[in-house]
């Protein structure tokens, strides 16, 4: 008994330890491709990052593709994570949620030293015609999105907040389109201005206000 313990406990062991690993690759990879981009990743830099010898590195991800995808992945997961915690908050009305979850990415991007702006967006310009399996990461990434940004929209639809003739998915789906330009535009100013825009004029269009 006490042998397959010890086999359970190490097994464990090697578990949490294969996550850090692979934990600590996608944080250095995703800081990275934040600030420089795709192309300006490369796997010696994130293996220096993390003192992850190189042989490792192909144990965890097959290519830079691979990993690529797990950065992508870890990136909507993070926000997913972020926005679902506003987006139950009981004392907030719905759009309220919604307001406050442009707070926090509009929060985000202009704590950047350099405004990098969104990694999807980014790599949609990018990568969305080079790489098929990157492609389907990024689209999936959006549609969640788009999936949380649609539950809020039905709920404020149910207690009035919309008009009765909204389409909350159709509205979710250009609100996102709506935001990645806004935020594309503020990149090019190195500027806040485009996302105001978005807040105070696009958004209250978009909802029929």
């Amino acid at each position: 008994m006490t042998g397959l313990i010890a086999l359970i406990d190490w097994s464990i062991l090697m578990s949490m330890v294969h996550q850090d690993t692979r934990s600590a690759l996608i944080s250095a990879g995703l800081r990275a491709m934040l600030h420089g981009g795709y192309d300006s990743v490369g796997i010696a830099g994130v293996l220096t990052q993390t003192g992850v010898p190189k042989g490792s590195f192909y144990h965890y991800f097959d290519s830079k593709e691979a990993f690529g995808c797990a950065i992508v992945v870890e990136y909507g997961e993070r926000w997913r994570a972020i926005r679902r915690t506003t987006f139950e908050r009981t004392d907030l009305s719905p759009l309220d949620r919604l307001d406050r979850h442009f707070d926090e990415l509009e929060d985000d991007v202009m704590t950047q030293k350099v405004l990098s702006g969104c990694l999807l967006g980014n790599l949609s310009q990018l990568l969305a015609s080079r790489s098929e399996p990157l492609r389907q990461a990024i689209e999936a990434a959006f549609d969640e999105w788009q999936e949380d940004l649609s539950r809020v929209l039905e709920t404020a639809l149910q207690v009035g907040e919309l008009p009765n003739n909204a389409d909350p998915d159709e509205t979710a789906a250009l609100v996102i389109e709506a935001y990645e330009g806004a935020l594309l535009r503020a990149k090019a100013q190195a500027s806040r201005a485009p996302l105001v825009r978005f807040r105070t004029r696009s958004l209250p269009l978009l909802l029929g206000k």
